[in-house]
Parts: structure tokens; sequence; C-alpha cells
């Protein structure tokens, strides 16, 4: 079945009867009816349908195209799923066309999950590496080798590697989420779903189309493409492009830094140099007494006088306090609110009292500047019993420098990415079809910048002992017998609560004057203004992409042969900011490349009743990646990981008409069994090395040098479905469908382990680094898909039951007293869900649709995880706590998400069409994390965008004005928890409301 969501679906469908028909009471002939984007394309067949009919109700259905046309080298080429109609109608599925793309503004594929229904795509990178969820079911692990449950699909090749899954669509003919294990058959095997692009292909004649953008934060999009024949019937040729810059939206707070202005006094390297140098150090020994009679001479290396340097310092502390800016100097000498020695030590010969260091060091203190320079640059280094003019600086490892902060972007998260795409048909003789894609981008905008919770871990509730939970036969109940997190608010400041955990750097949580006046008690979600960030690091996601492929056809006596061949790379280096704070304390450096190779060849065929399929698959990847963390606890981590993957796959399916249309009765237009079989092969070889290195000794250490992992997984996976067709006229129609498909995705290394949790048990080690087991899932779906009132209502819908076993789960473990650690878990699920698609045109000119996805996501019995009890100094491990998460909702797994439209438009006679649109979504309450806890998910949140488009008569301009996220909400798209270490809550907020104009032209 075509089981669409409603803002896609419904408007190709439709948008020919909306500008075909008349202003009300009156038809204007001088407009041409519009054909779908997609009429002659087997993925959205029903929606050309929709169109042809609604245009003209009382045509004859048969002209609609109901069947695949194999005759068209632009439906087998690129479409890597493709099947035949009547199969179709019977899946579950999304699709967007050219023009739903267009009028959505979506840009990459994770604008598609706001309307789909089930898609969830997170990411905390800008133009790489996105999570997909589709029903509850995906894997939410970053790291290079995360090839998750849903592959993506362009122009039929599998995209593996995650990082060029993200880059931004152009050019594009349509876009297909499939929903429910894609099993069977064609291409890479996918237990959740599978997401398809399809770019727009060479037909040999002279066309042209782009469209310009200019929008808030100077934002600028230009796209075009050019389609050209080259030898007449013989080779024709397409070129696209893209480029796409906005300026950021996140202010940061600590860009040109300013204390003296925000009522601090400048810590950096050069002030303290400058009152090093005020204190008048001596060149030479001078002759101090114990007090101001004289007494004993003590030789010693001095400084100046005391009461000068409060004056110079324009310090007034209590008589009991020591002076804020001069640490590490001789013990009980105190100033005065006037400025003078209180209790003096040392005089020089005249009596005057002088102030003399109690060490070698002088340092300012580390609350002089408490907003963005949290920690002393370094200090002076002198010999207090030797002759020194001035001493000499000696900067303190990786901390951040006042300086620093100068050079700082005041706007961060902008965008600055181009791509291009040339594509050649060759057509030698009327059965042989070859298409040559060379493709190829970069991005150069910034790396995606968070924003901090400050919260505590919770630990045992009141009345659970600190030693509860250690028998893994007895666990926690998570979140029963676990208390929530918790935000942390300093005593005395209420509810004024800065925007960071400065208790990372050992000082207590400041009121942060710019966030003061927001009267919140935190920052984004807890109510200051998520767009306000304090940075030490501007970062940047620097990626190129580029790749080939040869895809050809042979029509053969009743049956067509395929290969599919490909080339794929990518190449990264992400500088991440991490910690959302102005300190070195979770830097990251993301450095990968990977390419792959791919091969498909298949065969199929058909008779009156039957439709066979087979093929072969193989994919071979290599990828190598070097990740740093240069200030984790006071080391810098080295992380070295590479993965050599080989996966094969042989299929073979089919269909049979027990009744079709030449032999169809009353109330059985159709009935059809599919099945199809697969036979899944993968070997993934698999090595991590970690060494650290101590920033003050320079001392460094191998933490994790293990023996190279190896394993292979085989499997079978398949489907058998059922299609049921009572009613098949041009008025209504309705078609109903059951399925079984059992699907399986492979074993997973785990890349993202930094540390051995253990100490230097290198047994542990090895079982962390074993691949975790493959998962299953056996699917049943039962759906329908109905037409009534002469195609002006569409109805369709789906029950969906899958049973996981060993699904494969992400786990941020961050122990006390160490780096976050990724793991990778097990667990079985449990999934119960519904969806449906009601579409209504009671005009000509009005559209309304509505979709809705209710999902019942948990893990099942017997979900146990193992972490530390956060109890007592920070630092120390604590005792094992088992903790239960069987019953918690899946990860990315949503209870309801809503979706839909509403487009109406006006004929102006022959100056065109204006036509108003709204687009609008909902979903509930997710989690992002196994512990389900609140802080650790996105709350629920609607988001609307508007658009008003103005087209001429012959369609070739269009003026668009359009507002994206029209109520400004604040919506979270990922989150991160490391409490137990840093006491924050990390956050990546989505765009705030965006607005532009684009014109677009066609030729």
């Amino acid at each position: 079945m075509h089981f669409k969501s409603l803002a896609p679906y419904c408007l190709s469908a439709i948008v020919g009867l909306l500008i075909a028909g008349g202003s009300a009471g009156a038809e204007d002939p001088s407009v041409e009816p519009y054909v779908a984007d997609n009429a002659n394309d087997a993925n959205s067949a029903n929606s050309a349908n929709n169109a042809n009919d609604a245009n003209d109700a009382n045509s004859d259905k048969e002209s609609a195209p109901t069947e695949l046309d194999t005759s068209s080298i632009e439906e087998m080429l690129i479409t890597s799923q493709s099947r035949n109609t009547h199969d179709e109608q019977s899946i579950s599925e999304t699709s967007f066309s050219q023009r739903d793309l267009k009028e959505m503004r979506i840009q990459d594929i994770s604008d598609i999950a706001r309307f789909t229904p089930g898609l969830e795509i997170n990411t905390a990178f800008a133009a790489s590496n996105p999570t997909l969820f589709i029903r509850g079911i995906g894997l939410k692990d970053y790291n290079a080798n995360a090839a998750g449950a849903v592959p993506v699909f362009s122009d039929g090749i599998a995209i593996n590697s995650p990082v060029g899954q993200l880059f931004q669509l152009f050019d594009v003919k349509n876009v297909t989420v499939l929903k429910g294990p894609q099993s069977g058959r064609y291409g890479r095997n996918a237990t959740a779903g599978a997401i398809i692009i399809d770019s727009n292909l060479p037909n040999g004649e002279w066309s042209s189309d782009g469209l310009m953008t200019y929008g808030s934060y100077n934002a600028v999009e230009i796209t075009g493409a050019i389609g050209f024949p080259i030898v007449d019937e013989k080779i024709a040729g397409r070129v696209a492009f893209t480029y796409n810059r906005r300026d950021g939206y996140t202010r940061n707070g600590c860009a040109g830094w300013d204390p003296e202005a925000n009522g601090w006094l400048e810590n950096s390297r050069s002030k303290l140099e400058e009152y090093y140098q005020a204190l008048n150090p001596s060149s030479s020994t001078v002759e101090v007494y114990r007090n101001a009679t004289g007494g004993r001479p003590t030789q010693r290396y001095v400084y100046g006088n005391a009461a000068v340097a409060a004056e110079l310092f324009n310090l007034t502390p209590a008589a009991s306090s020591e002076p804020a800016y001069l640490a590490n100097f001789e013990k009980n000498i105190l100033i005065s609110p006037q400025g003078q020695i209180a209790r003096p030590k040392y005089f020089d010969v005249n009596g005057n009292s002088v102030y003399t260091p109690s060490g070698n060091r002088f340092e300012t203190h580390s609350s002089a500047d408490r907003i963005c320079v949290l920690e002393n640059p370094g200090y002076i280094l002198n010999n207090q019993n030797s002759i020194e003019s001035a001493g000499r600086f000696v900067a303190e490892p990786n901390r951040v420098l006042f300086e620093d902060f100068q050079n700082l972007k005041t706007w961060t998260n902008n965008v600055n990415n181009w791509a291009s795409r040339a594509m050649f048909l060759f057509t030698p003789s009327d059965n042989v079809e070859i298409l040559f894609n060379f493709h190829g981008g970069q991005n150069l905008g910034d790396s995606a910048h968070l924003q901090p919770i400050i919260a505590l871990a919770g630990g045992p509730r009141e009345g659970v002992g600190t030693n509860a939970c250690e028998d893994p036969a007895n666990p926690c109940q998570s979140p029963g017998d676990l208390a929530p997190f918790r935000e942390k608010t300093p005593a005395g400041l209420g509810d004024s609560l800065g925007g960071w955990n400065e208790g990372v750097a050992g000082e207590p949580t400041e009121i942060i004057p710019e966030l003061k006046e927001s009267g919140g008690a935190g920052a984004g979600r807890s109510g200051a203004d998520p767009y306000l960030g304090f940075y030490d690091r501007d970062g940047q996601e620097l990626l190129d992409i580029w790749g080939a492929s040869i895809i050809a056809r042979w029509e053969l006596d009743g049956a067509s042969l395929h290969s599919l061949t490909g080339y794929e790379a990518n190449q990264r280096l992400v500088e991440d900011e991490g910690d959302a704070t102005p300190i070195r304390v979770l830097y990251t450096d993301w450095s990968d490349s990977t390419w792959q190779v791919s091969q498909e060849f298949r065969i199929d065929g058909e008779s009156d009743d039957f439709s066979w399929g087979a093929g072969l698959f193989a994919l071979h990847e290599e990828l190598d990646a070097e990740n740093r963390f240069p200030a984790g606890l006071g080391r810098s981590w080295t992380q070295r990981f590479d993965q050599s993957l080989s996966s094969f796959g042989a299929y073979a399916g089919g269909h049979y008409d027990f009744i079709n249309d030449r032999n169809a009765r009353p109330w059985l237009e159709m009935l059809r069994v599919s099945a199809n079989l697969r036979l899944n092969r993968e070997l993934k070889q698999f090595s991590l090395a970690v060494d650290v290195v101590d920033l003050k000794t320079g001392n460094q250490a191998d933490v994790i040098n293990a023996d190279p992992q190896k394993a292979t997984w085989t499997g079978l996976t398949g489907d058998l479905m059922l299609s049921w067709q009572p009613m098949n006229l041009d008025s209504q129609e309705i078609t109903f469908h059951a399925k079984y498909a059992r699907g399986m995705k492979n074993g997973h290394f785990n890349a993202g382990l930094t540390q051995n949790p253990d100490g230097n048990d290198q047994n542990k080690v090895a079982s962390l680094l074993e691949a975790v087991n493959p998962e299953y899932n056996h699917a049943l779906e039962i759906g329908f898909d109905s037409r009534w009132l002469e195609q002006r209502l569409t109805l369709s819908g789906a029950f969906y039951r899958y049973w996981y076993a060993d699904l494969q789960v992400f786990d941020l473990v961050n122990e006390p007293g160490s780096l976050p650690t990724q793991q990778l878990l097990s667990a079985d699920a449990n999934i119960l869900g519904f969806e449906a698609d009601l579409q209504i045109m009671p005009t000509e000119q009005i559209l309304l649709g509505f979709g809705i996805n209710w999902l019942d996501s948990t893990f099942a019995d017997g979900f146990v995880v193992q972490k530390r009890n956060t109890i007592g100094a920070q630092g120390n491990r604590g005792d094992p706590l088992n903790i239960d998460y069987s019953g918690n909702p899946t990860i990315a797994a949503p209870e309801f998400t809503l979706n839909g439209t509403a487009q109406y438009t006006f004929y102006l006679f022959d100056w065109g069409t204006v036509s108003p649109r709204i687009d609008y979504s909902y979903q509930t309450e997710v989690f992002l994390d196994p512990q389900a806890f609140e802080l650790i998910g996105m709350p629920a949140y609607w988001y609307v965008d508007m658009r008003v488009a103005y087209m001429t008569p012959d369609e070739g301009i269009e003026v668009a004005f359009w507002m994206n996220n029209v109520t400004d909400q604040q919506y979270l798209v990922d989150v991160f928890d490391v409490t137990r270490e840093f006491e924050e809550i990390l956050q990546v907020w989505g765009e705030p409301r965006m607005f532009g104009v684009t014109v677009s032209f066609t030729y």
C-alpha cells in the first residue's frame, strides 16, 4: 500500500486539481492542468493516480499509470527498491516529491522527520552522523562506524557510512521513507526501514531550473540544474549544484570578552605580568626584618610596599580577608579597608612593610573573572633565594587564555556548504541504457554548539540503602528506586542560576549578568536563552564527500538485467567545543576517513499472473579514525580505531496473482501472495587503541591496546504478504494487506570506548571490545489503503507489532573520575503501533491533510545495566548499582506524532495563482537514554511552518515568502548525560524562527 504522510503525500496528488480549477464559481481556461512531478514514478503511483483522477473525476481509470513502466530508464535505474505497483500499495511509506521538498524547505534528510510520523532523526553534529529511528528502532551511536538500522540509498547506492548520510538534498525527484523491515530483496538489508533518494535524470532535452533564497541571519541559497543533449538520442547530460551559507544564530557571550566592562578584573597573562611588575620585585637581595624596630636581618628576594599594591589593584577587602589578586604570598599579611598592613610580618630597613612570597610562584586568584576566564592562565616562576630581574611566565597546561576569547566569532552555528552532481545517460541501443553519476561536496560550517543544564546525578531514593541494588538478581527498578536527575541550584542564588556548572572548575556557581534578567533556573528549557552560550572555541565541521556510480539495464527476452556499481568516500574533521563551558573540559577533535565500493546484480521478469526477481549484493568498506580529547580530566587522550567491513546478500522472490484484472469477480478485484527470501553474511574486523598523556608531567601511557577483533554473522531474512482488493471502481477503491517480515541487523563493535572502567584488567577490555549480537525483528503488519468520493477522500492505515531480540542500545556511561565512555548493550523490545493518514479535498481549491502515529515501544524484561553509585566524594567510584530498565521506553520513540497540512489556491485569472500553505507537526516527549529520565529527553512540542507563493500562468516562475518555526518554538534535537563526573546535561537545540523569500524558475 501507499501509506503516506499527509503533507508530502497529498500535495503532489492534488496541486494539479487546485491549479487546474477556477476561482469560486468560475473556471479559468488559461490555466493548464498540473501533472504531478512523480506521475510516472513507481514510488508515487498512487499520488499520480489521485492527481489525474481528481483533475477529471469521470476519466477512465485505466488511463492513469497503475503499473511500473519497465521501458523507462528513469524508474529502473535510480530506484534501488523497485517494486510492482500492487506490491508497493501494501508497503507503509512516506513519499516526498520534488515539489514537496521545495515547498517544505527540506534541505537534508533530517528535515523530513517533522513530516513523517514514526521517523526520528537526531544529531549532535552539524552536517554528519545522524541517528535514524523508525517506529522506535534505531541506534543512537555517533561514531563513524555506526551503520544503523535505517540505511540510506542515494540513486540506488547504499550509503553505509553515517558521515555522508546528512548532506543536503538538491535536484531531487523524490525521497521515500519505507517503514518496517526491508529484508527480502534489493540493496542493503535493514530492520527498521530505509530512506531512498532519487535524483532527476537526464532526458535528452534542453532544460533548466533553479532557485535563489535570501532569509534570516543573512541566509543565501542558490540551487540550479541544466539538462542537455550531447549526442541526439544516444548521450544526454544533466549538471546540478547547490550552495548554502547562513550566519550563526547562537551568540557566544565570551567572544571579545571584556571583564572590566562587566565588573570583573582581567585574568590574563599580560595582566599577571603587569601585576607582578607593579609590586616592584627587587633585582637584588634586600635586608628585611621581622619587626618594624629592627632585629636580626633576613636576606630575601622581596616585593614592594603592600599598601602601594593594594592601591594599584583597587583592593578594599575586609581586614580578615586575603587580597584577592595576591595568592600564594606569605600568610598573615592582611590589608585593611584603608589599604594598610594589618598584621605586617616583614619590614625594610626604614620600617616600611613589604610583601614576601611564601613560595616561588606568583599567580592571580581563579575567582578574579568568573564568567569567561575561570582558571589561572599560568604563573610567574622565580627563585626567592637568588637574584632575578622579573621571573618567567609558565603557562598552565591546556588552560584557556584571556587572549583566546578576543579572536572568537560572536555568532556560532553558521552554515557554509556546497555540492554538485554530473550525470550522463548513454543509450547505445533500444534495450541497453547506462547511467554515469559523479558527485561531491564540502561542508565548511561550524560544528554544533551545545547548551548545558547544571544537574546532579540521581542516586538511590530516600529509604533505599546506599549499598542497595548491588545484587544483579535484585536490581533497582529505574526510575522507581533511583532519584531522577535534578537541577543544581547553589545556596543563596535562588532561581538566578548561571548558564553552566562552574563547579567543574572548582568554584561555586556565579550569576551570569546577561542571564540574570531571564528569571530562569538555568539554560535552555529551564528558562534562559538557549541561543546564548559561553564558549572558548569556535569549532568547525570540515567534511569532504565524493563518489561515482555506474548503473546499467539490459532488456532481455522476458526479463531485465540490472547492474549497480558504486564508490563513495568521505573525510571529516570536527573541532567540537564539546562541554558548552568557557574552560577546556571535554574538547574533542573527531577525525575519520571512509571509502566503500558496492556492486549489485539483479534480474527480474513478469507474466500475466506472476512476477519474479533475484539478485546478488556486495559491499566493502574501509574506515580509519583518530579522535582526540585534549583536555579530559587534566590529560590528553588519543583514540584510534579502524574497521573493515564486507557485506554480502543473495535474494529471490516474487508474487503470484490468484485473481487479477483478467479474472476479477465482484468483491474480489485482486488477490495476491508475495514472498521474498534473503541470505545475509557480513564480516567485520575491528581494532582500537587509546593512549593518554598527563598534561603536567608529560608522562604517556597506553590505556587500551587490545588485540584486533573479528566477527562474522550469517542469517536468513524475508517476508510473506497477502494483498486483497475487494473493490476497484472509478469512485472508490480499497485494498487490504497482511505482512510478516523477519529483519536482521548484523553485530556492531563499540568504537566509543575510551578507557577501561575496571583499571588495568585487560580481560575486561577484551570483553568490552567484543561485538554485540545481531538484532532480529519479527514484524507483523496489517493495513489498508482506500479512496472514496471520487478520490476526494483518501484514508490509509496500518497496525504493526514488532518483537525485537538483542536490540542494540547505546548507553553513555560517565562514571565519577573518568571520561564519559560509550558502551553498547543488547536488549529485547516489544513494539506495538498504529499509523493513519487522511486527506480531504472538499473543493478543487482546498487541501486538508492529517497524519498520526501511535507507538508503544518498551524494553522487555531482563534489561539490567550496571553503573557506579555516585554517593560519596567526587572521584570515588562507589559501589556498583544494578539498574533494571525493563519496561522503560525505547530510545527516540515518542508515543504520539502528528503532522498535517492545509492549503488554499487562489486563481488570478490570467495573472497566475497565489497559494497560502501551512504545515504543522507535534510529538510527545522523547527519551534519548534508556534511563528514561525527564532531563535526558526532549519535551513535547508543536512546530509550524507557513508559506505564501505566487506562480506565473505558465508555471515558469514562482516567488514564495516563507517562515519556518512560526511560533519560535524552542525545541531540543539531542541530549547527553554527563552528570556523574561533570554535573552537566548537554543539550542540542533546534533552529529558531527564520523567514525569507525564494524565487524559483523552470524552463
